[in-house]
């Protein structure tokens, strides 16, 4: 059974409320709230990359499994774009979630990289009888779900591949797999230190690539002559 947290940005305490709200109240009726807590964003400083580096430590950390941010974010008195938020954390996790919750919907489809489906009509999704906020309530979890089972099976296949090097031993073939692995698995959650890395002497491994190069133009020299 999952947990789930959900990412909140924006500066309105009235709306977080709404949208908390609204979220328990049209969730799946399988789900306790005692599964469902959020996480509301710090903005207490304007800095677009330090809000960023604050959610994808979340994300690294499996905290939050999707984010929902405002169109318009307002702090003290600059005005940051959460369509900005939306592009950079896409550009660097294209499968993890996120919403743009907006009064000002056709602005948001204006931005080429922001899918029309993930934009929601704040003023709509408020709505809670309405079957438009049921419905946009569920898809939240359904694309919650989805990314937890999808992160679960990469990191499980890591870990076996894994353990398949440790176990057997070098093999050129595994190394693939695992490299193609943990480029997937990167789409999902930041993959801080190399797997490989974690697994294997790469001072070890640089030699023996060396060894073998200069093996290679040895016999190289040889078919020439």
């Amino acid at each position: 059974m999952n947990s789930y947290r959900i990412g909140l940005i924006d500066e309105d305490p009235i709306d977080i409320d709404c949208i908390k709200r609204t979220i328990l109240i049209n969730k799946p009726k399988d789900i306790n709230d005692e599964q469902v807590d959020f996480w509301e964003v710090s903005l207490s400083n304007d800095s677009i990359d330090i809000i960023v580096n604050d959610i994808v430590s979340e994300i690294v950390k499996k905290r939050i499994q999707i984010l929902i941010v405002d169109y318009k974010i307002v702090i003290s008195t600059k005005l940051l774009q959460g369509t900005e938020i939306f592009r950079i954390l896409s550009d660097i996790l294209p499968r993890f979630p996120i919403i743009m919750l907006s009064n000002l919907s056709d602005d948001c489809y204006r931005n080429e990289y922001v899918d029309a489906d993930k934009v929601y009509s704040k003023k709509e999704f408020f709505k809670i009888e309405e079957e438009y906020s049921k419905e946009k309530v569920a898809n939240i979890f359904r694309n919650m779900d989805k990314y937890i089972s999808q992160r679960s099976k990469l990191a499980i296949r890591l870990t076996e591949q894994l353990n398949r090097l440790k176990n057997d031993g070098y093999s050129a073939e595994t190394l693939q797999l695992i490299l193609e692995t943990e480029k997937a698995l990167d789409n999902f959650t930041p993959q801080n230190q190399n797997a490989v890395e974690k697994a294997l002497d790469l001072s070890e491994l640089k030699k023996a690539v060396e060894i073998l190069k200069n093996a290679q133009e040895l016999i190289g020299g040889k078919n020439e002559d």
